[in-house]
């Protein structure tokens, strides 16, 4: 009972202070939508797993066959056999094996009241306890099998320890190469080789489909005409790269897209492509098949309507596309960061969606191509309005010949900056402050956690104490001589 309540104290003390130790970036987890950041978003018609597949861990690209059930024996024959300690440990496996195929099973069934993570990293809990059961059969066999007195315990252990070998073989034929038949050739990098020509300006392309397709930070769809188990995602021109798996605040991006996207579901507007030009997203991505959990083989369903939906407003053409995507076009998108052609600069002072969807804005010149947060580009231009696609925000500011020029809102939702005689331009992104001071007391904080982490431990001073070498009991007479 002690042990037990000094994990449950430990296991506590080390999740707060890993919260603790990456504030403010942990609070995060604790948003509205923090828990699917964990468990991933919903999925249309659940998981759909059977207890044979879960049994032979039969997810993703990576199946093992009914070979693997044979590791099932030396877990059962482990608490058996085992003695002392080894049994504990015996044990211990035998609830992680059944304790992960229990909630995977009942996870991918909907049958718990709440979501947990994806059946593959449950799996790895049963994994574990298979493993554990593996190891204890192999030491029991020497330890307390062996030399011992015959009977049905050794060939029960000599068996589970025949199976081992034929068991593992799957697993080991799949660790061979290093990819564990994951696809050379990604979705994401598909779409990068499709769409990913930046010559005419930087974009954004929002992926939106069944929310196990969309594996980049991703905001979850719930309620809408279209379905249940849908999620998007946006990727800087067409590219995911790992900064991409943080999932945004939902006051970021999901405040600006979301209500769009519902209209398209509802079809209450047909130019939604003028809507979302001014976040410079120039592509429309319904993933397919990712050759994880979608292959050409065994295609997920689109979900339904959600093609016919997009294919039905007058600004999005359907482009060219290999089965596993469907991708549009938005003619009307204008670059992340340009110059505003006329018609959109006239736009972009009346702002709003009944704006935009009667106003022309293709025609803009794209400049200050690969500008971020973290690079800066520089650009001799005319005079006009510098466009920059991102949410208004104090912490932009456009350099316009070494003189910094604060921005103004444009559109509704995003920011200009007006250059009155041209010049030499760059985009700068000063962080806030109090990003800064959290930086500095995390790195104060984690100093002192490394330090304390490697500081050597005081060892304790032992008493030191005169020894005397006489005999502890003489076995002298009185007179000197040995009786």
């Amino acid at each position: 009972m002690r042990t037990a309540g000094f994990a449950v104290v430990a296991v506590t003390t080390a999740i707060s202070a890993a919260v603790v130790l990456n504030m403010p970036w942990s609070l995060r987890f604790l948003s509205s939508d923090g828990w699917s950041l964990i468990s991933g978003p919903a999925v249309p018609g659940g998981r759909e797993l059977s207890w044979w597949q879960v049994m032979r861990f039969g997810i993703g690209p990576t199946t093992l066959g009914g070979l693997i059930m044979l590791l099932y024996v030396p877990l059962v024959v482990a608490p058996i056999i085992a003695r002392h300690s080894r049994f504990i440990w015996a044990l211990r496996g035998m609830v992680l094996a059944i304790g992960g195929i229990a909630l995977t099973t009942l996870n991918a069934s909907g049958l718990l009241p709440f979501r947990l993570a994806d059946s593959g990293v449950l799996l790895a809990i049963a994994a574990m306890g298979l493993s554990l059961g593996v190891a204890v059969t192999v030491l029991s066999l020497s330890v307390d099998v062996l030399g011992g007195r015959f009977g049905w315990r050794q060939p029960t252990a000599i068996l589970s320890l025949v199976v081992i070998p034929v068991g593992v073989f799957p697993v080991a034929t799949m660790a061979v190469s290093g990819r564990w038949n994951q696809p050379s050739t990604t979705l994401y990098s598909q779409i990068n080789e499709l769409v990913g020509d930046t010559q005419e300006g930087d974009f954004r392309t929002l992926v939106i489909g069944d929310s196990r397709l969309v594996v980049s930070g991703k905001h979850e769809i719930s309620g809408t005409e279209i379905g249940e188990g849908l999620a998007f995602s946006l990727l800087g021109n067409s590219t995911a790269t790992f900064l991409d798996r943080w999932t945004a605040e939902p006051k970021d991006v999901d405040r600006l897209v979301r209500p769009y996207i519902d209209a398209v579901a509802k079809r209450s507007t047909l130019r939604v492509g003028r809507i979302l030009a001014p976040l410079g997203i120039r592509y429309i991505v319904i993933p397919v098949v990712d050759r994880v959990y979608s292959t050409s083989s065994s295609p997920l369903p689109v979900p339904s309507g959600l093609v016919e939906s997009f294919s039905a407003q007058l600004d999005l053409e359907k482009v060219y596309s290999p089965p596993s995507m469907v991708i549009f076009e938005n003619s009307q998108w204008i670059p992340v960061t340009s110059l505003l052609s006329a018609s959109a600069l006239s736009a972009s002072d009346t702002g709003g969606a009944s704006a935009l969807v009667s106003s022309e804005l293709s025609g803009s010149t794209p400049i200050l191509g690969g500008t971020t947060a973290w690079t800066t580009t520089s650009q001799a231009i005319e005079a006009g309005r510098v466009h920059l696609g991102v949410p208004f925000t104090s912490q932009w500011v456009l350099e316009v010949n070494g003189q910094r020029m604060p921005g103004k809102p444009s559109f509704g939702s995003v920011m200009y900056f007006d250059v009155a005689g041209g010049g030499t331009v760059s985009l700068v992104h000063a962080g806030s402050v109090s990003r800064t001071t959290w930086i500095v007391i995390q790195a104060i904080v984690w100093a002192g956690v490394l330090l304390a982490a490697v500081q050597p431990r005081r060892r304790r001073r032992r008493a030191v104490y005169a020894v005397d070498d006489g005999p502890v009991i003489s076995l002298n007479d009185r007179r000197g001589r040995m009786s």
